[in-house]
């Protein structure tokens, strides 16, 4: 009997993450593509800047949105939805304003706390305008979600990853700033909300409603344990994920903090393009069969063989081969970066198969569980990095003993969210 390869792959993976992974797959793999091009136009310095502008952003756009988009699931009438996003996006422009304030207040002691000169530090106008954008977008995607629109959500991925590309590469063409990168992000920002908005023209996002002050203000309090209790675990994981190139501006040298933010944007490439697919599909699968605990550990368990075995390879892979890799495709001046890869590889394939199973402790309600690893994660790791960095002054081995400890608090996580459906 001849080996079905299309059969056995959609029997492994559901159809839903098969789409959302496709449009990821393809936009991720441009991104991929391009960063040969993209790390001999730009120095270490510059992809280092470009991580803790980003870091900045979505770090405030997550305050941004309260996490009310994570709400947008939870009724079970689109309009009730549509009232609750409507509400929220007032909030989104309300608080985007306010950062704007802030910096325009406090524009020196946040350059100075980052340690950019005058001209890096003109890059901070930029980050309420990116606020707005990924806030806006943000509820704009988990909208397409709640329709099961899945095809829409990867063709907008593509485009975004195309734009962000193709203009990174112009600016390093056509010009010598160091600020390509950052101009790269913030106009692909802007594309992606402009394309989803004219995809989402016939969803009903945009009919004209008659929702009172009244009703808006009734839908947020109605969802208000996702500010008080979804968004501080968010914003932990979010800072968790973000902390880094924020701790080491402070810790090291710049070229170090290139090093690692362009290895952790190589090697986050499966969690980019298969992890987040299956949050988003076992995420509702959970939703689907939250009254029945049998069926939800059977969800647990099937999602979790299926990360472990999809990511064992390619992790392992990069663990062995790294310095060698990034140097082969990237440049000489890149093996660094691989080294501090395969540190990073083992704490990546932890973090790629925990972060879907996430869900369960949102699906359960149990937010203070999640809160309480979250919290774990940023200040031990803060501490641990830290102080390996003034005894040892090596940007390598404060990362190793991070990564050691980020992996047992994954592994665990893991562990205790299966106790949990018991």
């Amino acid at each position: 009997m001849p080996l079905n390869i299309k059969y056995l792959i959609t029997r492994f993976l559901h159809k839903d993450i098969l789409i959302l992974s496709g449009g990821t797959i393809i936009a991720q793999s441009i991104v991929f593509l391009s960063s040969p091009i993209l790390s001999r136009l730009y120095t270490p310095e510059s992809f280092g800047i470009l991580s803790v502008f980003t870091a900045v952003s979505v770090l405030f756009a997550c305050l941004s949105t309260g996490k009310y988009e994570l709400a947008i699931f939870a009724p079970k009438d689109d309009q009730v939805a549509l009232q609750l996003v409507h509400a929220a996006l007032k909030i989104v422009f309300a608080f985007s304003f306010i950062v704007l304030l802030v910096i325009l207040f406090f524009h020196a002691p946040f350059q100075a706390l980052l340690r950019w000169d005058s001209k890096t530090g003109s890059l901070l106008y930029l980050i309420p305008l990116v606020v707005l954008q990924v806030g806006i977008f943000s509820f704009f995607q988990l909208w397409i979600q709640r329709l099961r629109f899945y095809k829409t959500v990867s063709i907008v991925g593509v485009f975004q990853s195309i734009t962000t590309i193709v203009t990174s590469i112009t600016f390093g063409l056509v010009s010598a700033s160091r600020f390509g990168l950052v101009y790269g992000y913030v106009v692909g920002q802007a594309i992606a909300v402009l394309i989803l908005s004219l995809l989402m023209r016939n969803s009903g996002l945009f009919k004209r409603y008659s929702f009172s002050m009244l009703q808006l203000k009734e839908s947020l309090i109605k969802h208000k344990r996702y500010p008080l209790f979804v968004l501080p675990s968010e914003f932990l994981l979010l800072l968790s994920q973000q902390f880094l190139p924020l701790i080491y501006t402070i810790l090291f040298p710049a070229s170090i903090v290139g090093y690692i933010s362009f290895s952790l944007k190589i090697l986050r490439v499966p969690s980019l393009v298969i992890a987040n697919a299956f949050w988003g599909v076992y995420r509702n699968e959970l939703i689907a069969v939250s009254n029945e605990k049998e069926k939800m550990r059977q969800k647990f368990l099937s999602t979790l063989r299926k990360l472990f075995f999809i990511g064992l390879i390619p992790f392992s892979t990069l663990a062995l081969l790294s310095p060698w890799l990034f140097g082969l495709i990237f440049g000489s001046q890149w093996i660094p970066a691989g080294a501090y890869g395969r540190i990073l590889s083992l704490v990546l394939f932890s973090e790629f198969i925990a972060f879907p199973l996430n869900s369960t402790f949102l699906v359960l309600q149990r937010e203070k569980s999640y809160f309480a690893f979250q919290l774990l994660n940023v200040f031990i790791g803060i501490l641990i990095i830290v102080i390996a960095a003034n005894l040892w002054h090596s940007g390598l081995i404060a990362l190793t003993y991070y990564s050691i400890f980020l992996c047992a608090l994954n592994c665990f996580q893991i562990f205790w969210g299966y106790r949990l459906l018991k």
